[in-house]
């Protein structure tokens, strides 16, 4: 009983403040927004206490007087602190990844001889839901000695990727009364780049590699690296250091063990440049873990010295071995934007020259734009990879694992219909992208 009378006075508490809250006229915003800063109270209250004064009774005449004077203090005093301070900020690493946390110093530096009260860094380190930057203060100040230079230091972690500052940073003050604040420009020594955060994928799919080279996975091919393959005659030329004593002994001939080569499969990531072109939060969201995983991608085949591509915005990068080229990538994420409009009907995707493997990451949307295609089920390294908002299509979990390097078969038309992974990132992103991955990986070990 008390619970449905709970329920019920929530209700209607709920659509009382539905009714209070909602916009009638959206048309005087513009007019009236003015009096959602507190002096903008206060220029209306010394209005009408000198109207009061000219119409009514000469008291109104003080009481515009006091509130004209307060409302010159709290407008000239921040406007004068702030003509004395100075502000530089600097981060104590040039990269990092979402949810680092991150040591920031600011030193501000006070040439009046008096201290300087409640300041605020704003802006630059928060964005709100739509496309104008929120107020959000990022550290508070309690103050700031005459005639000093202070260094503070704080903590900030950045929500998402991207360069931060956002846009420049701001030192302002509304001391005393809080009626206006005044700001002044924080210089900025060097940016920080955030990279999208990476999902730990600890497989690799089987695929055999067509180029040769000193570094690479090992394949089962002759070579001078690896696990031991077989054993042979020897041959001039062959290192003694390889020579099987045992089959030697027993075969009365030099026998030698022959090894694995080292090979680099050619692998593109690419994420769709057209699944993500709207600004709404959910679409941020999506292009946020469309980024990472592109970027967990290129971690893991980066790691196992494959022949690497990451395709961005139909602007394609090779990937060498060396880190340097790791981080170019993941500059080039937390820098990514949309193309600004999606084509309309079907759409063209390059696979790859000579590609053992294309992985392609785009929304549902995305999806359906590529099921008009006709090529989808001809190549069989084109795999796609399906970020869902959370409308989960049916018997999606039963799509049959396929082989990576298998020839046409009569389950290519299943590959028109079916995506090679379908995550849900209404739910844990993470632990279904690395189970969706670990498991295509093992039933290609398992097939191969």
């Amino acid at each position: 009983m008390k619970r449905n009378l709970s329920e019920f006075l929530s209700k209607i508490t709920d659509r009382i403040m539905a009714v209070g809250n909602y916009d009638y006229c959206p048309w005087a915003n513009k007019y009236v927004y003015w009096l959602k800063q507190p002096i903008g109270w206060f220029v209306l209250a010394a209005i009408a206490s000198a109207v009061i004064g000219l119409f009514a009774v000469p008291q109104g005449w003080f009481v515009c007087g006091v509130v004209s004077l307060v409302t010159a203090l709290g407008v000239a005093w921040p406007w004068l602190a702030m003509r004395g301070l100075t502000a530089e900020i600097e981060f104590d690493r040039r990269r990092c990844r979402e949810q680092d946390s991150i040591q920031v110093t600011l030193v501000v530096t006070n040439r009046w001889p008096w201290a300087v009260w409640g300041l605020l860094v704003e802006r630059g380190f928060f964005e709100s839901a739509g496309e104008i930057q929120s107020e959000t203060a990022t550290t508070a100040l309690a103050s700031v000695s005459g005639w000093s230079k202070t260094q503070f230091t704080f903590e900030y972690v950045p929500p998402r990727r991207g360069v931060y500052p956002l846009q420049a940073p701001l030192l302002g003050t509304g001391f005393p009364f809080g009626l206006w604040q005044a700001h002044q420009p924080i210089a900025l020594n060097e940016q920080l780049i955030v990279w999208p955060r990476c999902v730990d994928l600890k497989s690799l799919p089987l695929l055999q590699g067509e180029r040769l080279s000193a570094v690479g996975a090992f394949v089962d091919r002759a070579g001078h690296d690896g696990d031991i393959l077989s054993a042979r005659d020897y041959r001039e030329g062959d290192s003694l250091r390889r020579i099987h004593w045992t089959q030697t002994a027993r075969r009365d001939r030099l026998i030698v063990c022959e090894r694995q080569t080292a090979s680099r499969q050619m692998i593109v990531v690419t994420l769709d440049p057209w699944a993500f072109a709207d600004q709404t939060p959910q679409d941020r969201i999506l292009l946020d873990w469309g980024l990472r995983t592109v970027a967990s991608l290129c971690q893991e085949f980066h790691g196992h010295a494959c022949d690497l591509s990451c395709e961005l915005n139909d602007e394609r990068q090779a990937v060498p071995a060396a880190t340097a080229a790791i981080q170019q990538i993941n500059d080039r994420l937390a820098r990514y934007t949309p193309l600004p409009a999606a084509p309309k009907g079907s759409i063209t995707v390059s696979t790859g020259d000579r590609a053992q493997m294309t992985l392609f990451v785009t929304t549902v949307a995305g999806w359906e734009r590529l099921g008009r295609s006709s090529w989808l089920g001809e190549i069989a390294s084109f795999h796609v990879i399906v970020l869902d908002p959370g409308s989960t299509p049916q018997n999606h979990g039963q799509t049959p694992p396929y082989d990576f390097n298998r020839a046409e078969t009569p389950q290519s038309a299943v590959r028109s219909t079916k995506p090679w992974m379908w995550i849900d990132i209404s739910e844990d992103t993470s632990q279904q992208l690395r189970h969706q991955w670990e498991r295509q990986c093992h039933d290609n070990w398992s097939v191969n």
